[in-house]
C-alpha cells in the first residue's frame, strides 16, 4: 500500500538488504536523514537476528513503541522481541540492543544501554534531536561513536520524502542537503488558510472528508490544553486535546495520545492526533500542520523540521492572516501549491 512503512523485504533494495544482512559480530551505528530507512533496517535486521539470541529494541516513546510492535506483527517477525520505550523497563541484558533515535539519549543512558547489550545497534540524525529539556542534555552521535568504538555508517538515498516536500525541509532546517538524496516527485505542500483557528481545524476535517485521506497524521506542539496553557505560548488551542475535542464534536472520529492516555493503533485509517515530540519517528501518507502563524522560539526548528519530514506523499500546511516565515517559506514563494478555499467559522 502507498506510503505503508512495513514494508516486505522482498520489496527492499539492494543497499538496504546489505545493511540489514550485516556485520552481527560488532557494533554499528547507522546515521541518516529522515526518511532515508533507519527505523525500516531496524525492523528488518531484527529477523536476521541468529537463532537462539535475544534482541531487545529501546525507542523514546510509547508511540514509537506501538509503532515498532505493529510492524514486527505487519511482517510477521519473531514473537520474542523485546519492544522497550525510555524508561520503560529495560531486561539486565540482551545479545542484542537496538536503539533508535538515538540522538535524543544523554551519556548516561546510552552508556547503561551499550552495557546491557552484547551487540549494540545505533540508529540516527543529530538534525532529529528535539528531546533536549532544562538539565538535560542529548549526547550527539559523534560521542555515541566514541563510546561505541565505531565509525558511523550513512544512509544516503531518501525513500520517504518527495523531492517538493524535501526543500520544503531544507528550508526549515537552512540546509541543502537533502533534496539531492531523493528520487520520488509529488505535490508541493499544500496551503490551507481559515479566519481562526477553529476554522483551520473545520478545513483538515472537510480536507480529510472530502478526499478521503487515509494514514493521515495532525501533529500538534501540546499534548493537553493543560500543557499549552501553562507554556511560554499560553494559548490552549494548540494542543492534541484541543482539536481532538473539536474534531470528535464535528463528527470526525480520531485517534490520539494525550500523555498517558492512547487510543492509538496504527492498523485503522483513522487519523492520528500526536503531539510534535511523538511524531518521531512515525510516517503518514498525509501530514497536517496547522496553526502555522504562529511565531515559535528558535530552539523549535529541529521540531519542525521533524514533523515536516513526517510525510509520505503530502503535507498540509494551515494559518490565519499569514504565516509564520522565519520557519516556513512565504506564502507568495514557489513552494506551494495554491492555496485551498477559505473555510468561514
Amino acid at each position: 500500500m502507498e506510503g505503508d512503512f512495513f514494508v516486505d523485504y522482498s520489496k527492499l533494495d539492494d543497499i538496504q538488504r546489505q545493511f540489514i544482512q550485516a556485520k552481527f559480530d560488532q557494533n554499528m551505528m547507522i546515521i541518516g536523514k529522515a526518511g532515508t530507512g533507519k527505523s525500516l533496517i531496524a525492523l528488518h535486521k531484527l529477523s536476521f537476528v541468529p537463532e537462539g539470541k535475544t534482541a531487545t529494541v529501546v525507542v523514546y516513546t510509547k508511540v514509537l513503541q506501538k509503532y515498532f510492535k505493529k510492524g514486527i506483527e505487519a511482517l510477521g517477525l519473531r514473537k520474542n522481541i523485546r519492544i522497550c520505550y525510555k524508561d520503560g523497563g529495560y531486561p539486565a541484558h540482551s545479545d542484542y540492543m537496538f536503539v533508535d533515535e538515538c540522538q535524543d539519549f544523554t551519556k548516561e543512558e546510552v552508556n547503561d544501554l551499550i552495557l546491557r547489550g552484547t551487540i549494540s545497534y545505533f540508529f540516527g540524525d543529530n538534525d532529529q534531536t528535539i528531546m533536549v529539556f532544562p538539565n538535560r542534555t542529548p549526547q550527539t552521535i559523534g560521542l555515541t561513536c566514541m563510546a561505541l568504538g565505531v565509525k558511523p555508517i550513512e544512509l544516503f538515498k531518501n525513500y520517504r520524502l518527495t523531492i517538493q516536500n524535501a526543500k520544503f525541509a531544507e528550508y526549515v532546517i537552512k540546509k541543502d542537503d537533502i533534496a539531492k538524496r531523493c528520487f520520488r516527485i509529488g505535490e508541493k505542500p499544500i496551503l490551507f488558510s481559515a479566519p481562526n483557528y477553529k476554522g483551520q481545524i473545520q478545513t483538515m476535517i472537510d480536507i480529510i472528508k472530502g478526499q478521503r485521506l487515509t494514514r493521515v497524521g495532525i501533529l500538534l506542539p501540546y499534548n493537553s490544553i493543560q500543557d499549552a496553557n501553562r507554556s511560554y505560548d499560553g494559548i490552549g488551542y494548540l494542543s492534541v486535546e484541543y482539536v481532538r475535542d473539536y474534531m470528535i464534536k464535528h463528527g470526525m472520529p480520531v485517534e490520539y495520545k494525550i500523555h498517558g492516555e492512547s487510543t492509538l493503533d496504527f492498523g485503522t485509517d483513522l487519523p492520528k492526533l500526536v503531539s510534535w515530540h511523538c511524531s518521531k519517528g512515525l510516517q503518514f501518507n498525509d501530514v497536517f500542520i496547522p496553526f502555522c502563524e504562529y511565531n515559535y522560539y528558535e530552539y523549535r526548528r529541529n521540531q519542525i523540521y521533524v514533523i515536516v519530514t513526517r510525510a509520505y506523499s503530502r503535507l498540509h500546511i494551515g494559518y490565519t492572516s499569514d504565516i509564520n516565515t522565519n520557519f516556513y517559506p512565504p506564502i507568495s514563494s514557489e513552494y506551494y501549491t495554491i492555496p485551498s478555499a477559505t473555510t468561514k467559522i
